[in-house]
């Protein structure tokens, strides 16, 4: 048995999926995680129930490119790596259900290599006959070089048009391939505007075009910038907004993501010259590793752990969350390897997640999509009417639209109709005026947010509408704050029963009498209201002793009270 050891330690998982199940999900349904493992995934199990083998040794790599249909649009071209048995496997939608393997140990030409770490391919289409050329690289581990294979998708057969051998290709790790859009180029000759990117275990990056030319080779070993301790994946960074041409969902742009794991950092680079750009710093005190980064057409940045989750980030490294644990039920991932999205016209969400070769782990297929998140209303004192400020925070690419109702629901004003936004916090500005540009009366208003997702259906669906929309809904009163800002709430803080300008023992003495006795105060509920529930109870006491004797939180202010219930109507 063959063993492969790197600066990171064993490399484990695998990425890929049944023909079937990539059939099956097309519709590219929205949501923020689809998963059935009992469909969707292949596992040991299943390979010898379907197969008669085990399939894979080690599966440790994936990728994935498409091929235009006339019936579905696009589908997928899956390529599996298999870093114990030298070899890779591959799924073609001419043959559904079936798995083809290609590959073998040894040092030479053709199917030879040895413990191979990564795979890539890079797909055109020839402009005059719209027929397809794919050409694979694969990192090749034990020969230290980057092996290259042409291969024809219809007949499936493979040539080898030579490897890429050079002294600054050291023990490849990892590699990806940018293409700047230059897909419709004809038969691959030569180097084109595009680059075959390579992560060595020197922790250098080197850059060859696809001719096996040498260009540059970035970094060194430590921890500073421009260096790197214990490198696992690099990733290409893709253009992030549409251009009108279709060129978007194919081109990369001149950013580099490299899962910088001794250094437990993700580290984005400009290579147009090189530029450190910046970095996102890994959680926890060590032992959190990143084993593949990947970038979707959308220029979100993705990630897998070795602890079974999966995070998301923003091109420009802005985090966005991470879902997923370690285990075999839904939405665990047993020591996943790689992430792989197709590229094409499938969407931003469509990946396919590896894991650890066993039983009940094997190959899952995800639609991850967008979701709505962290909504919130700021108001501003205006004249004659509050602004308010409305802002969230979407996990993805969208069209979005946002839409103010009233309490009997009927539409008071489209804030915005639609258009795409990106990741991250976004913020829409109501000045409180309706069409006529007259003032809405104060009251309690829904803030809708609706995100329609920037994928569309391209089977099972109706063609060209969206795959699915978020819809978030949050209420809030909005209305004049003069309250706060001219009468008695400019001094006097809700909890401020004795009207002191100050909460102290006197308030809570007062509350007590008004609560139980009945006792005076100066506008009820609200000067007694110190959790802002909006009634005088109880809780407002235990609130204001909290505050007063053990250091428990200040009562809340003015605008959060009248934000939440409006004017205070005083008994």
């Amino acid at each position: 048995m063959k063993t492969l050891i790197l600066l990171t330690g064993v490399l484990v998982a695998l990425l890929a999926i049944s023909a079937s199940a990539i059939a099956e999900n097309q519709m590219l349904i929205r949501c923020p995680i689809l998963v059935n493992p009992d469909r969707y995934k292949l596992t040991r199990d299943v390979a010898d129930e379907l197969y008669s083998e085990a399939m894979f040794r080690n599966p440790i790599r994936a990728t994935m490119t498409y091929i235009w249909q006339q019936d579905i649009c696009y589908t997928e071209v899956l390529f599996i790596l298999d870093f114990m048995y030298d070899r890779f496997l591959y799924l073609d939608y001419i043959y559904p259900g079936t798995i083809f393997s290609y590959g073998e140990f040894g040092g030479g030409s053709g199917p030879e290599m040895n413990s191979p770490t990564s795979i890539d391919v890079f797909t055109q289409q020839d402009e005059v006959d719209w027929s397809y050329y794919y050409y694979l690289f694969i990192a090749d581990w034990g020969n230290s070089r980057i092996k290259r294979l042409a291969y024809d998708w219809w007949n499936l057969t493979y040539s080898d048009i030579g490897p890429i051998t050079d002294a600054h290709i050291v023990r490849p790790i990892d590699l990806d391939i940018g293409n700047n859009c230059q897909h419709d180029q004809g038969p691959l000759i030569g180097d084109i505007d595009a680059f075959v990117w390579v992560l060595n275990s020197n922790c250098t990056i080197s850059k060859f075009g696809f001719s096996g030319t040498h260009y540059a080779t970035y970094g060194s070993c430590g921890s500073g910038t421009g260096q790197f301790s214990e490198p696992m994946a690099i990733a290409c960074g893709r253009a992030v907004l549409p251009d009108g041409s279709g060129c978007e969902y194919f081109a990369n742009d001149w950013d580099v993501y490299v899962a910088d794991n001794g250094n437990s950092r993700v580290v984005r680079l400009n290579t147009k010259p090189y530029q450190w750009l910046g970095e996102w710093t890994l959680p926890g005190e060590g032992g959190l590793t990143i084993t593949d980064l990947e970038v979707d057409p959308c220029g979100n940045v993705w990630a897998t752990w070795h602890d079974g989750g999966i995070s998301k980030w923003t091109k420009y490294l802005d985090f966005l969350g991470t879902f997923g644990t370690q285990g075999f039920g839904p939405n665990q991932f047993f020591r996943p390897k790689c992430i792989a999205n197709s590229g094409g016209y499938l969407g931003c969400g469509g990946m396919c997640i590896t894991e650890s070769w066993r039983d009940s782990s094997g190959v899952q297929y995800y639609v991850i999509g967008t979701d709505i998140e962290e909504i919130s209303i700021v108001q501003y004192s205006g004249s004659p009417q509050c602004n308010a400020n409305i802002t969230f925070k979407l996990l993805d690419h969208s069209y979005v639209g946002v839409r103010i109702y009233n309490q009997s629901g009927a539409l008071v004003r489209t804030v915005r109709k639609g258009g795409i936004m990106a990741p991250g916090i976004q913020s829409v500005w109501w000045d409180g005026k309706n069409y006529a540009a007259q003032s809405v009366p104060n009251g309690n208003y829904r803030v809708q947010i609706a995100d329609t997702s920037s994928y569309v259906w391209i089977s099972g669906g109706p063609e060209g509408e969206p795959a699915n929309i978020v819809t978030k809904s949050e209420w809030f009163y909005f209305c004049d704050l003069g309250f706060c800002s001219t009468g008695d709430g400019a001094t006097h803080p809700p909890g401020d029963c004795s009207k002191s300008d100050m909460i102290d023992i006197d308030d809570i003495v007062c509350a007590i009498n008004y609560v139980f006795s009945g006792g005076p105060t100066w506008c009820p509920p609200y000067s007694v209201d110190a959790d802002i529930s909006g009634v005088a109870d109880v809780d407002d006491i235990v609130y204001l002793i909290n505050y007063v004797f053990s250091g428990g939180p200040a009562p809340m202010s003015c605008s959060e009270w009248v934000t939440q219930h409006g004017v205070p109507a005083c008994e």
